[in-house]
């Protein structure tokens, strides 16, 4: 007897798990976080090339991609955590090649913002058609580091090159001073 009733529990804890799934993959609940950008201007050059900016780069934009599904495949949330703006300290004692460095940036950040508008219906979209909450969650974060990455381009490196009198191009190329 117990053993039936343990089964017929097991089947009926199984058929609920798959008809919860069923309902989750059609309509799954997505929470975006907030993104909320702070500032920070004490980074030399160097520590920025510590930190992760590229050989050159005097700014940075730092975010953490966050993924969080929950156990039972129900909710996830997404988003980008801890963003912060750096332009190296150095960059602080010139108005003009700071400006346009900052001015770079916060293009990096309206990528962000941007791509987080919507991103709740293209992931719903992506399970709709059959993926997996974990996985469509994943792509839409990453996905605008191709936005980032089309943005950074040599066009626009080189420009950054030639502003405010080459004052931005002489720092990366000395990684030591500003002068």
């Amino acid at each position: 007897m117990k053993t039936r009733l343990l089964l017929a529990s097991l089947f009926l804890i199984s058929g609920s798990i798959q008809a919860q799934e069923a309902r989750c993959s059609s309509h799954p609940v997505i929470n975006v976080l907030p993104f909320e950008v702070t500032e920070d201007f004490s980074k030399t050059y160097r520590e920025l090339q510590e930190i992760g900016a590229s050989n050159g780069e005097v700014g940075l934009v730092r975010v953490r991609s966050s993924v969080w599904v929950s156990k039972d495949g129900c909710t996830a949330t997404v988003g980008y955590r801890e963003p912060v703006l750096h332009v190296a300290s150095e960059l602080t004692r010139d108005a003009c090649a700071f400006a346009h460095v900052k001015q770079h940036e916060l293009e990096h950040v309206r990528l962000y913002r941007e791509h987080l508008v919507g991103i709740k219906e293209r992931i719903e979209a992506r399970v709709q058609a059959g993926e997996d909450l974990f996985q469509a969650s994943k792509t839409e974060v990453l996905a605008v580091q191709a936005q980032h990455q089309a943005f950074d381009s040599p066009e626009e490196y080189s420009k950054n090159r030639t502003e405010c009198s080459g004052k931005i191009a002489r720092l990366a190329l000395n990684r030591l001073t500003y002068k």
